[in-house]
């Protein structure tokens, strides 16, 4: 891994596309800002634990992976009368270890009797707060 991207970011949703048009907010953007917590046990482990703010209260926990300076994980979570499921989140650590930025692919089912579903996918941002606490990758050779 990149080195230890334990802590909180704060995210910001830019974008989001969806195949019904009631799962798609109305408005500008952001369409939403929280925080997004991140645990990884030794900056060698490969292992994080990912605390998702945005979308159910309490917050969610979500196991996943980093790979170099790939965050990836995946989930569900109760929301608005059905379930939402992260089919897969790909972020990106920045090489500066302050920024992350990348892309959610969802599903929403509601609950029966319902029939309703939907897919999409939002596009996110962050920052770390608090600065970098990782180790960013070595410079490439000249």
């Amino acid at each position: 891994p990149i080195g230890d991207v334990s802590g909180t970011w704060s995210i910001t949703e830019s974008d989001m596309t969806a195949d019904q048009p009631q799962c798609t907010p109305a408005g500008g953007n952001p369409l939403a800002n929280y925080p997004l917590t991140v645990a990884q046990a030794t900056p060698t482990t490969n292992g994080i634990t990912v605390t998702d703010a945005a979308n159910s209260n309490p917050a969610t926990d979500f196991s996943g992976t980093i790979k170099g300076s790939a965050l990836t994980w995946s989930g569900s979570f109760p929301e608005r009368g059905g379930t939402t499921t992260y089919n897969s989140v790909n972020l990106t650590v920045g090489a500066d270890c302050t920024t992350l930025s990348g892309t959610t692919n969802w599903t929403y089912v509601q609950a029966p009797p319902a029939t309703f579903s939907c897919t999409g996918t939002t596009t996110l941002s962050g920052a770390k707060n608090g600065g970098a606490t990782c180790t960013p990758p070595p410079a490439s050779p000249s």
